[in-house]
């Protein structure tokens, strides 16, 4: 017998603006926030996970043949060191149905780029609680760039050979960082 697996899954096709709501599981889409509300936003949200929004470029990105408005932001951390490490994050924006030119296409682009850059807020609010529940949690990590110019996540996408990209943690030296975590049984 031979196990022959399903190819990767590919990205999804995503809604449109105007076809989600809450109860399609989208949040958001009707914040009433504006961008620049919400960058100050994502920029203390972003300060709490250790990391600090340097910059911010609008822009599109093109998905699946579809574009889409889009943000990309860079941030850095610092280092015990004081040396900073840079990251980047993209946030797209759902399509938006409505023709260019047409009444209300500037608006939707608008909500739809609120919407994206609204949830993203949400999403590093939530990884800083998974960073004080989960012990050795780093949610920036996947964003943090490589000294190819891409993340971490580009580059395990793009399917690079990722085990010579972090040291290895063996704990065999008291030189190295490695997590210590004691764990008692409770009842």
């Amino acid at each position: 017998m031979e196990f022959i697996p399903e190819t990767d899954k590919q990205v999804e096709d995503v809604p449109y603006f105007e076809d989600v709501d809450t109860k399609k599981g989208w949040g958001g889409h009707a914040t009433g926030k504006g961008e620049i509300e919400l960058q100050s936003q994502i920029a203390a949200a972003m300060g709490r996970l250790g990391g600090m929004v340097t910059g911010w470029k609008k822009g599109t990105v093109i998905v699946l043949k579809q574009r889409r408005d889009a943000y990309e932001m860079y941030y850095s951390i610092q280092q015990a060191d004081g040396e900073l490490l840079g990251g980047r994050m993209y946030v797209a924006a759902l399509p938006v149905r409505t023709k260019p030119n047409s009444r209300g296409h500037a608006q939707k682009r608008r909500q739809a780029l609120s919407m994206a850059l609204y949830n993203l807020r949400n999403q590093l609010e939530a990884a800083w609680r998974m960073q004080q529940l989960i012990p050795g949690y780093f949610a920036l990590l996947p964003f943090m760039l490589h000294e190819s110019g891409k993340t971490f996540t580009e580059m395990w996408v793009d399917r690079h050979d990722l085990k010579n990209l972090l040291p290895a943690v063996t704990g065999d030296s008291e030189d190295e960082d490695a997590l210590d975590i004691e764990f008692k049984e409770v009842e």
